[in-house]
């Protein structure tokens, strides 16, 4: 039997910081009181990339508290969104959430909780977060299915940035590598491939540290087959590990993004104010036939080679990745284009880098910026670990 292979798109943080909900607040009708935040215009632009994949995630580094909060919706440092942000991300796209980072519980194990059921109602699922120790401890991974090839993903954050109750830490998966390791064990068995989120290391460093290197390998020992990383709200370097051998026996390559940046929010630091989209297809094959993983230039919504197509279905066949590739998405601030805008917007660099028309000189200067910047950091060229 010959299955189809399942493409992924995966972005990095989406944040919500003040001058997001100022942008995004609309004056209510006569006779509400409710305000109204519409963030879908914000989206719009980078829609047609997200809605390319048959599973497209993201880490939504926020809660979704809901309405009735003391002081209204609040940015930085603690984070609480209105739900409409998370419905934006759905309608552009977005069919997964993680939701284990250092914000998680801005507002406390309850805002935890009312972020899953937010989701929940908006169809979209999540991961990394679980409204009772015993969905945590008895489905630690999100299984997804398609074309009858079984995904694991499972998301971890390095900590948290409220003081820890232990109520908090049995409902969410804290970075450790013998739990990383338990977990994979508890579903290698079930599925395909699996994929690792990780909210993990350090801030506006474009290089991964040496702890995010040695801890990489040693979860592809575990069986990992792709990491996937946020927190730093910088992008750092991606690589595919090639043919690399883990404890079940398993021979393939691996795929590592260290931080894919931000890809919401109102950081405006150089570096800061985009990221990176990420884009391959899963596929099986029985193991006697090779094809390694490709790294492509092009960005994601362009015409993509013809697919490889993969023989067998059965969980001891061999993995592949192909068409990985990326897209930079560049977060536009109110003033940045000549028409009259209100919102941020995201824009995809390659599409936008050469609007003179539309972009004001400024923007395009900033645009052009972090294209070369995140340019080097790609190529491994450029950049600071330290």
């Amino acid at each position: 039997m010959t299955s189809e292979p399942v493409s992924f798109v995966f972005a990095g943080d989406i944040m919500c910081h003040k001058q997001n909900l100022d942008a995004a607040l609309v004056s209510p009708a006569a006779g509400q009181t409710l305000s109204i935040y519409d963030f879908n215009p914000s989206f719009e632009k980078v829609a047609p990339i997200i809605s390319t994949a048959d599973f497209a995630i993201a880490n939504l580094e926020t809660t979704l508290p809901g309405e009735n909060l003391p002081n209204g919706y609040t940015g930085y440092p603690h984070f609480g969104s209105p739900d409409s942000l998370a419905g934006a991300a759905k309608k552009a796209g977005f069919d997964i959430l993680t939701t284990a980072n250092n914000h998680s519980f801005d507002y406390g194990v309850s805002g935890m909780r009312r972020t899953i059921s937010a989701l929940n109602e908006l169809r979209l699922r999540q991961t990394g977060t679980f409204t009772t120790v015993e969905g945590r401890n008895s489905n630690p991974a999100l299984i997804i299915e398609r074309n009858n090839v079984r995904i694991g993903l499972l998301n971890y954050t390095y900590g948290l940035n409220v003081v820890t109750t232990d109520e908090m830490t049995s409902l969410v998966h804290l970075i450790d590598a013998k739990t990383i390791s338990n977990h994979i064990d508890m579903i290698r068995d079930e599925v395909d491939c699996v994929v690792l989120y990780l909210h993990w290391g350090r801030e506006y460093k474009t290089r991964p540290s040496a702890d995010q290197t040695k801890l990489a390998s040693q979860l592809i020992s575990y069986g990992a087959d792709a990491i996937i990383g946020s927190h730093p709200h910088v992008i750092q370097s991606f690589e595919i590990r090639k043919n690399r051998k883990d404890r079940y026996g398993r021979v393939n390559d691996r795929i590592v993004a260290y931080s894919l940046g931000n890809f919401f929010g109102g950081q405006r630091n150089r570096r800061s104010d985009g990221g990176m989209v990420l884009q391959f297809s899963v596929g099986i094959r029985q193991a006697s036939e090779s094809n390694p993983a490709r790294l492509l230039p092009e960005p994601i919504n362009s015409n993509p080679s013809p697919e490889l197509r993969a023989n067998g279905t059965d969980r001891g066949n061999k993995l592949f990745f192909e068409k990985v590739r990326h897209e930079l998405v560049w977060i536009a601030t109110p003033d940045s284009l000549r028409e009259e805008s209100v919102t941020y917007q995201l824009l995809p660099v390659k599409e936008w880098r050469n609007r003179t028309g539309e972009l004001t000189e400024a923007a395009r200067s900033e645009m052009q910026q972090f294209e070369r910047d995140s340019a080097g950091i790609i190529s491994g060229k450029g950049g600071s670990r330290n």
